[in-house]
Parts: C-alpha cells; sequence; structure tokens
C-alpha cells in the first residue's frame, strides 16, 4: 500500500491543473483518473472488484463520467498506480 500511495502521491504532483497551466484540460483529466485509480486500489472491496474484472463504478450517481474498466486497467496496471502521458 506505501507503493501505491508514494506513486499517487508523486503522480497527483505531476498532474495537478495548478502545474499544469499550459494544457489544464489535459492535466483535469490525468489528475481525476489518477484519483480514482488510487480510490479502487485503496478500497479492499472496490480492488477486488477490479481484480475479477467487474465494474468498479457501477452507480457512480453525482460521480460524473469516471474511469471506464479499461481506462482504469491502464492506470492501475498490476496494482500500482501508473499513468501514461499518452504522448
Amino acid at each position: 500500500m506505501q507503493e501505491i500511495k508514494k506513486s499517487y502521491r508523486e503522480l497527483a504532483l505531476k498532474w495537478h491543473p495548478d502545474k499544469n497551466t499550459d494544457d489544464t484540460e489535459r492535466a483535469e483529466k490525468m489528475f481525476q483518473d489518477i484519483s480514482e485509480a488510487y480510490e479502487v486500489l485503496s478500497d479492499k472491496e472496490l480492488r477486488a472488484k477490479y481484480d475479477r474484472g467487474e465494474p468498479v463504478f457501477e452507480n457512480q450517481g453525482g460521480r460524473g463520467g469516471g474511469l471506464s474498466n479499461d481506462e482504469l486497467r491502464r492506470a492501475c496496471g498490476d496494482g500500482r498506480l501508473r499513468m501514461t502521458t499518452g504522448r
């Protein structure tokens, strides 16, 4: 869990919209994706659903769009939080 928390902090700082004023739209999306991936990896129940390949955010209510399972898989990878720049 420490590795996940460390990766989350590094990525959250890297992609924080306040630090990416040249491309805030992309930074906001990445920051949101990173936060949702961290939420899944930090919650035993959500992590179990993710590990089984089940939809993680089935009833998102007011959460907005959220990550698709494919996007979440790319963000979570093998259980470590990681994000690519997509460039």
